[in-house]
């Protein structure tokens, strides 16, 4: 006989599918595969027990029974609360729901307007003048002219101040060389 070796992710499987097999929702083959591992995996076996014990535990403890009248009221009280806990969550889009569907021009009224106020933003955008474009430098003769007020180097850079006699402007230029 083949002895079945399993390993841990055989087990991480086996304790996914745990609570399925044992409220009888697997298939033919994985609940086969399951009882196989079983018989073979005493950590899985003793999960087994111990999710067989709690839901008999489970189903012993509520196991209760209340008068007729006690039973309707208790009842009752469960459908209030569910009730409640539905009109609290959603308190406000039901009464919005409610008012436009009894008053439908108050609908098409909201729904002109709202896109009344569309329109006008799309039309602002399209109509709105763009700002002019920004003036170039104004270059003439004289001031066309360059100068280099410094060159410092060193091992893979070297950084030129230039200027222009003219204009206050100032020019850095960071040249970087390529590392062999």
């Amino acid at each position: 006989m083949n002895a079945l070796v399993f390993n841990r992710s055989d087990c991480a499987r086996a304790l996914a599918r745990l609570d399925a097999y044992v409220d009888g929702e697997l298939g033919e083959g994985k609940r086969r595969l399951m009882e196989t591992h079983l018989l073979s995996c005493q950590r899985c076996s003793a999960e087994l027990q111990r999710l067989q014990t709690l839901q008999e535990q489970l189903r012993q403890g509520l196991a209760v029974s209340l008068p007729g009248q006690e039973a309707d009221l208790f009842w009752q009280n469960v459908e209030r609360k569910i009730q409640e806990a539905k009109v609290q969550r959603w308190w406000m889009s039901d009464r919005i729901r409610e008012l436009f569907r009894s008053h439908p021009r108050l609908l098409w009224g909201s729904a002109g307007v709202l896109g009344a106020i569309v329109l006008m933003f799309a039309a602002d955008l399209v109509l709105r003048p763009s700002p002019p474009p920004p003036a170039p430098l104004a270059l003439t003769g004289a001031s066309m002219m360059t100068v280099v007020e410094s060159v410092e180097g060193g091992p893979n850079s070297s950084v030129v101040l230039l200027s222009t006699p003219d204009q206050p402007i100032k020019i850095i230029w960071v040249l970087e060389r390529e590392k062999s």
